[in-house]
Protein backbone atom coordinates (compact mmCIF):
# COMPACT_ATOMS: atom_id res chain seq x y z
CA UNK A 1 0.00 0.00 0.00
CA UNK A 2 1.08 3.56 -0.64
CA UNK A 3 -0.04 6.87 0.85
CA UNK A 4 -1.88 7.56 -2.42
CA UNK A 5 -3.82 4.30 -2.10
CA UNK A 6 -4.76 5.21 1.49
CA UNK A 7 -5.99 8.59 0.25
CA UNK A 8 -8.12 6.94 -2.45
CA UNK A 9 -9.74 4.68 0.17
CA UNK A 10 -10.65 7.66 2.38
CA UNK A 11 -11.91 9.67 -0.59
CA UNK A 12 -14.10 6.76 -1.74
CA UNK A 13 -15.55 6.52 1.77
CA UNK A 14 -16.39 10.24 1.70
CA UNK A 15 -17.92 10.06 -1.79
CA UNK A 16 -20.11 7.12 -0.75
CA UNK A 17 -21.27 9.01 2.37
CA UNK A 18 -22.07 12.10 0.27
CA UNK A 19 -24.30 9.95 -1.94
CA UNK A 20 -26.21 8.26 0.87
CA UNK A 21 -25.44 9.71 4.31
CA UNK A 22 -27.00 12.57 6.25
CA UNK A 23 -25.87 15.32 6.86
CA UNK A 24 -23.18 14.64 4.24
CA UNK A 25 -25.81 13.90 1.61
CA UNK A 26 -25.27 16.05 -1.46
CA UNK A 27 -22.11 17.76 -0.20
CA UNK A 28 -19.42 18.20 -2.83
CA UNK A 29 -16.01 16.70 -2.04
CA UNK A 30 -12.95 18.31 -3.64
CA UNK A 31 -9.71 16.48 -4.27
CA UNK A 32 -6.14 17.59 -4.89
CA UNK A 33 -5.30 18.31 -8.52
CA UNK A 34 -8.96 18.23 -9.62
CA UNK A 35 -10.60 21.46 -10.82
CA UNK A 36 -13.53 22.55 -8.66
CA UNK A 37 -15.46 25.80 -8.89
CA UNK A 38 -17.51 26.17 -5.68
CA UNK A 39 -21.07 27.41 -5.94
CA UNK A 40 -21.66 30.55 -3.91
CA UNK A 41 -23.33 29.66 -0.61
CA UNK A 42 -22.82 25.89 -1.03
CA UNK A 43 -20.92 23.96 1.63
CA UNK A 44 -18.25 21.53 0.47
CA UNK A 45 -15.33 19.51 1.87
CA UNK A 46 -11.72 19.87 0.72
CA UNK A 47 -9.50 16.83 1.28
CA UNK A 48 -5.75 16.71 1.73
CA UNK A 49 -3.38 13.90 2.65
CA UNK A 50 -0.21 14.65 4.56
CA UNK A 51 2.18 11.67 4.50
CA UNK A 52 4.15 11.61 7.73
CA UNK A 53 6.27 8.48 7.82
CA UNK A 54 7.20 5.32 5.97
CA UNK A 55 8.89 2.70 8.10
CA UNK A 56 9.69 -0.98 8.41
CA UNK A 57 9.79 -3.40 11.33
CA UNK A 58 12.63 -5.42 9.82
CA UNK A 59 16.23 -4.52 9.12
CA UNK A 60 16.17 -5.00 5.38
CA UNK A 61 12.55 -3.88 4.84
CA UNK A 62 11.84 -6.76 2.50
CA UNK A 63 8.88 -8.25 4.38
CA UNK A 64 7.15 -5.28 6.02
CA UNK A 65 6.36 -1.68 5.16
CA UNK A 66 4.34 0.66 7.34
CA UNK A 67 2.84 4.04 6.56
CA UNK A 68 1.59 6.80 8.83
CA UNK A 69 -0.06 10.02 7.81
CA UNK A 70 -2.74 12.61 8.41
CA UNK A 71 -5.95 12.90 6.39
CA UNK A 72 -7.43 16.40 6.52
CA UNK A 73 -10.99 17.33 5.59
CA UNK A 74 -11.70 21.05 5.57
CA UNK A 75 -15.39 21.97 5.81
CA UNK A 76 -15.93 25.14 3.77
CA UNK A 77 -19.18 27.12 3.82
CA UNK A 78 -20.61 30.60 3.79
CA UNK A 79 -19.17 33.11 6.21
CA UNK A 80 -21.56 34.75 8.67
CA UNK A 81 -24.03 31.84 8.93
CA UNK A 82 -22.88 30.40 12.24
CA UNK A 83 -21.21 27.09 13.08
CA UNK A 84 -24.28 24.83 13.03
CA UNK A 85 -23.82 23.26 9.61
CA UNK A 86 -20.05 22.76 10.01
CA UNK A 87 -20.58 21.26 13.49
CA UNK A 88 -23.18 18.79 12.14
CA UNK A 89 -20.85 17.76 9.32
CA UNK A 90 -17.90 17.37 11.73
CA UNK A 91 -20.05 15.13 13.96
CA UNK A 92 -20.89 12.95 10.95
CA UNK A 93 -17.20 12.78 9.99
CA UNK A 94 -16.39 11.59 13.54
CA UNK A 95 -18.90 8.76 13.10
CA UNK A 96 -17.67 7.90 9.61
CA UNK A 97 -13.97 7.85 10.56
CA UNK A 98 -14.05 6.28 14.04
CA UNK A 99 -10.80 5.41 15.76
CA UNK A 100 -9.65 1.83 15.13
CA UNK A 101 -11.82 1.51 12.02
CA UNK A 102 -10.24 -0.50 9.21
CA UNK A 103 -10.96 0.62 5.67
CA UNK A 104 -10.17 -1.86 2.91
CA UNK A 105 -9.76 -2.03 -0.82
CA UNK A 106 -8.97 -5.49 -2.07
CA UNK A 107 -6.09 -6.82 0.01
CA UNK A 108 -5.02 -3.35 1.16
CA UNK A 109 -6.22 -1.81 4.40
CA UNK A 110 -5.73 1.42 6.29
CA UNK A 111 -6.66 2.11 9.92
CA UNK A 112 -7.76 5.32 11.65
CA UNK A 113 -5.56 5.56 14.75
CA UNK A 114 -6.62 8.87 16.35
CA UNK A 115 -10.02 10.44 16.96
CA UNK A 116 -11.08 13.10 14.48
CA UNK A 117 -9.88 16.48 15.68
CA UNK A 118 -12.02 19.51 14.86
CA UNK A 119 -9.98 22.72 14.81
CA UNK A 120 -11.07 26.32 15.22
CA UNK A 121 -12.97 27.73 12.28
CA UNK A 122 -11.67 30.81 10.52
CA UNK A 123 -12.55 33.13 7.71
CA UNK A 124 -10.77 32.27 4.47
CA UNK A 125 -11.37 33.82 1.05
CA UNK A 126 -14.80 35.09 2.13
CA UNK A 127 -15.84 31.64 3.38
CA UNK A 128 -15.89 30.01 6.80
CA UNK A 129 -13.44 27.10 6.97
CA UNK A 130 -13.36 24.42 9.70
CA UNK A 131 -10.38 22.05 9.38
CA UNK A 132 -10.66 18.51 10.74
CA UNK A 133 -8.13 15.69 10.62
CA UNK A 134 -7.19 12.24 11.87
CA UNK A 135 -4.06 10.10 11.75
CA UNK A 136 -3.93 6.81 9.90
CA UNK A 137 -1.66 3.80 9.64
CA UNK A 138 -1.29 1.05 7.06
CA UNK A 139 0.98 -1.99 7.15
CA UNK A 140 1.85 -4.33 4.32
CA UNK A 141 3.48 -7.71 4.55
CA UNK A 142 5.33 -9.58 1.83
CA UNK A 143 4.97 -13.05 3.38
Amino acid sequence: MTHQEAKLIFERTLRDAAKTGKPLFGIDITFDNVDYEPTVGKTYIQTHLLPVDTFTATLDGSDHTGLKGIFQMKIVGSSGTGNGEAAAIATQLKVLFRTDTLFTSGKDWVQVITPLKVNEGRSQDGNWSVPTHFEYRADTSNY
